[in-house]
């Protein structure tokens, strides 16, 4: 029994341990780019819906959708070719919803990355995410689907 007891303490601490390596004390300071963090960073416009999670969450999923629709604009030479695809942009969101580091992490870079990358650099400043309550830079991969009508 001693022994069963034993290796569940240690199991427990090394589990212990290792989350502890991958949080660091104080969010507040912390510079780290949180991959998935506890508050989804956010597309602005759905502040209003202030009740219901899921409600904002829905609303702010189709105000970046309407803003790509909206700013989108198909590559001449992709649209020549009949060229459809997508692209993976990814992006830092830092604290104060800023967008930094902006690069194609997937997808045809030739045809749609120069486009993909100037959507990103024209978007409004973000709602971040959040780690523990705190406001944290987060990483958010942005697929962008490039289609012929």
């Amino acid at each position: 029994m001693k022994k069963l007891f034993l290796l569940l303490w240690v199991m427990l601490s090394c589990l212990s341990y290792s989350l502890a390596q991958d949080i660091p004390a104080d969010w507040s300071t912390s510079d780290e780019i949180i991959r998935v963090p506890e508050g989804h960073p956010r597309f602005p416009g759905c502040e209003y819906l202030t009740d219901d999670k899921t409600e904002r969450y829905r609303c702010a999923q189709q105000a970046l959708i309407s803003f790509i629709k909206e700013n989108l604009q198909y590559p001449t030479a992709a649209y020549e070719q009949d060229i459809e695809g997508t692209v993976v942009v990814t992006f830092v969101i830092e604290k104060d919803g800023y967008i930094t580091d902006p690069r194609i992490r997937d997808g045809l870079e030739e045809y749609f990355g120069e486009e993909a990358l100037r959507l990103v650099s024209i978007m409004p400043n973000w709602l971040p995410g959040r780690q523990r309550g705190l406001v944290v830079r987060t990483q958010f991969n942005l697929p962008i689907k490039f289609r012929l009508d």
